[in-house]
This record gives structure tokens, C-alpha cells and sequence, in this order.
């Protein structure tokens, strides 16, 4: 039997659980386990995040208006490094502030975190190196 608690409680229920659900990440990452994907409120680009909890967190900016993270010299630059990575050129860049940065050029996809340890930037390119270029 229904009650008007029960008929009132349902939806909200409900739309806490779709809230609760993480949205699927951009151009399919895979994530690695204890990763959530968030969305963000992007003006002109998809903007979001991947993080672990007390852990590694990555921003990302995707669209038009993104543009290329890495067709300038970061402050602090100590490597870049480029790659095709199914069939779509990438370039990372890492910073004296532990900042690394991956770039899709041509597909205005940026990736950004900083690293604390040699396990995060593992994590990082095991999952960013996974996105598909839409």
C-alpha cells in the first residue's frame, strides 16, 4: 500500500541517485579503478575532472575554444615529449612544478595535473592515453 510519504519520498529518491551517477568520461576513458569522472559547467568547451579521493585529480578542457595547452613553452618546462597515439598526435609536457600536461593538438583536448608521485603520472597516462579524439 502506498502512502503519501512513500509517493512524495520516491522522486526525490530518484533524482538523487541520477545525481549520484558519474556521467560517462570525455571520448571514452577508460578509468582505472577508484577513479570518478565529474563534469563541470564549461562556458564554450566540456570542462570536468577524474579523481581519486585524497589523490590525483585531472582538469580537463575540451572544444574549439580550448584550444592547444602545449603549443607554447610552460614556465618551468623540463621535457615535452611527442607521440601518435592511434593515429592522432599527442604532446606532453612536464613542468619543474610537477604540472603535466597532455594535449590532442588539432582536437582541442587538454588534460592538466599536477603529480605527486611516479604512481599518478602512471595513472594519468594509463587513462588520458585511452581517450578517443571525437
Amino acid at each position: 500500500m502506498r502512502t503519501a510519504a512513500g509517493l512524495l519520498l520516491a522522486p526525490l529518491l530518484l533524482a538523487a541517485t541520477c545525481m549520484a551517477q558519474s556521467e560517462a568520461p570525455p571520448g571514452n576513458i577508460r578509468l582505472l579503478p577508484g577513479y570518478l569522472h565529474q563534469r563541470g559547467q564549461g562556458f564554450d568547451s566540456k570542462v570536468g575532472t577524474i579523481a581519486r579521493r585524497e589523490g590525483l585529480t585531472i582538469e580537463y578542457d575540451i572544444g574549439p575554444m580550448a584550444g592547444d595547452y602545449t603549443d607554447r613553452k610552460w614556465d618551468g618546462e623540463i621535457w615535452r615529449k611527442n607521440q601518435i597515439i592511434n593515429g592522432h598526435p599527442i604532446v606532453v609536457v612536464f613542468t619543474k612544478a610537477n604540472l603535466l600536461v597532455i594535449s590532442f593538438p588539432g582536437r582541442n583536448a587538454n588534460f592538466l595535473a599536477t603529480i605527486r608521485s611516479d604512481s599518478e603520472m602512471a595513472d594519468m597516462l594509463l587513462m588520458v592515453l585511452t581517450y578517443s579524439p571525437e
